[in-house]
C-alpha cells in the first residue's frame, strides 16, 4: 500500500489491515486535515475539514459484503453510520451490488428483493447516486461473449447537505469562466451571468435531447438487423445508455421541482415537468363564483368571499336542546 500512496501522490494515509485478501486503504493530499471517526473491516469514516477551515464535511469509505447472505449487515452497518449525523456527507465504495437490472450485464439476473435492499437502505440514510464519468461497468469477469458479466458495484452516493456544499461542477465551472470573463460592475456582471447560464443551460439540454434522438435511431436500426451475439450486445449496451439519458432527465425534474421523495426507478418525467412548469398556475385562484352563481374575477371581491366564507363555516351556531329534540320527532 505504501508504493500505491506514493504513486498516488498521496501524504497521508489510513491503512486497514486485510481479512483474508480484502483490506482497506484511504489516501489524502496535504492540506486537508481529516479525523478518524471509525473503522472497520468494511469502512473507514472521518470528518474532513477543508483548508481554509469553513467547509467541514464527513466521507466514508465502503465496501459491501461479497457473499449476498452477509449483505444485511452491510447495510445495517450504513444505517447506524448515519445515525446521529448532522454533516454534509459522502460514501464511495464498492457495494457489491447494484440498484437496478440494466446495472449488469451477463450471468443470472439479480433478485429484485436484493436491489431492493440497497435501494431502501440509501433511501433510509438520505443518499443519492452522484453519477459517473468514465466506463459504466466497474466490475468484469469473462473473456468471451458467453460467459462475459460486467455490473456496476462502484459507485459514490451523498446526502443533500454535501450536494448543497458541492454543487454540480460543470455548472460552477461555467459560473467561474462568465465572472471572469466580464470586467464591468457587479449588477451588470449578474444580469450578463444570468443570461448566459440560461443560454448554456438551452444548450445543454439540446445536446440531451438529440444524443437521446441519436440512441433511439440506433436502437431502431439495430432492430431490422439480423439477430447474433454482436447485435444483442450492442442493443444491451444501447438500451443501458438510454436508461442513463432518462437517469438525468428524472434527476433533472426533481431538482427543478424541488422534490425529495424521489421514488427510485420512475421515470415519469412528464409528472416532474408538470409540477415545476406548471405549479404556480395550477395553484392560481382566478375567479370565485358566489351563492348567486356570479363569477367574481377582482382580488377585493374575491377576498371578501373567503374570509366571509371562512367565518361561516367556522362560527358556531346556536342551537337550542327543544329544537334538536323537536327534530328527532319529526324524524321518527
Amino acid at each position: 500500500m505504501e508504493s500505491i500512496r506514493r504513486r498516488c501522490g498521496f501524504a497521508n494515509c489510513i491503512n486497514v489491515d486485510a481479512t483474508g485478501s480484502m483490506g482497506l486503504s484511504l489516501g489524502w493530499r496535504e492540506g486537508i486535515n481529516l479525523t478518524l471517526k471509525s473503522y472497520s473491516k468494511s469502512h473507514i469514516n472521518v470528518v474532513v475539514e477543508e483548508e481554509d477551515g469553513e467547509e467541514v464535511w464527513r466521507f466514508t469509505g465502503f465496501y459491501g459484503e461479497p457473499v449476498e447472505q452477509n449483505r444485511r449487515a452491510s447495510w445495517e452497518l450504513l444505517r447506524a453510520l448515519q445515525n446521529g449525523n448532522n454533516l454534509p456527507w459522502l460514501v464511495a465504495g464498492d457495494f457489491n451490488e447494484i440498484m437496478f437490472s440494466f446495472e449488469k450485464q451477463g450471468g443470472r439476473i439479480r433478485e429484485e428483493r436484493q436491489m431492493d435492499a440497497f435501494r431502501k437502505t440509501l433511501d433510509d440514510c438520505e443518499l443519492a447516486d452522484l453519477g459517473f464519468s468514465g466506463h459504466w461497468y466497474t466490475w468484469e469477469r469473462g473473456r468471451l461473449v458467453s460467459n462475459n458479466i460486467r455490473e456496476r458495484l462502484n459507485r459514490g452516493v451523498a446526502n443533500p447537505r454535501w450536494w448543497e456544499l458541492f454543487p454540480n461542477f460543470e455548472c460552477e465551472e461555467q459560473i467561474k469562466k462568465i465572472w471572469t470573463e466580464s470586467s464591468q460592475e457587479v449588477l451588470m456582471r449578474l444580469k450578463e451571468l444570468g443570461r448566459k447560464l440560461h443560454d448554456w443551460s438551452k444548450g445543454e439540454r439540446k445536446l440531451r435531447d438529440r444524443r437521446f434522438e441519436e440512441l433511439n435511431g440506433r436502437l431502431s436500426e439495430l432492430g431490422d438487423c439480423d439477430i447474433s451475439d454482436d447485435v444483442l450486445e450492442e442493443i444491451t449496451g444501447v438500451k443501458i445508455e438510454m436508461n442513463l439519458e432518462a437517469d438525468k432527465e428524472e434527476v433533472y425534474w426533481e431538482q427543478r421541482a424541488r422534490t425529495n421523495w424521489l421514488k427510485m426507478g420512475d421515470r415519469n418525467t412528464t409528472f416532474f415537468h408538470r409540477s415545476a412548469s406548471h405549479r404556480r398556475r395550477k395553484n392560481l385562484v382566478k375567479g370565485l363564483e358566489d351563492e348567486f352563481g356570479n363569477l367574481k374575477t377582482e382580488a377585493e371581491e374575491m377576498s371578501s368571499m373567503a374570509t366571509h366564507y371562512l367565518k361561516d363555516l367556522f362560527s358556531s351556531k346556536g342551537v337550542t336542546i327543544a329544537a334538536v329534540c323537536l327534530n328527532l320527532f319529526n324524524q321518527v
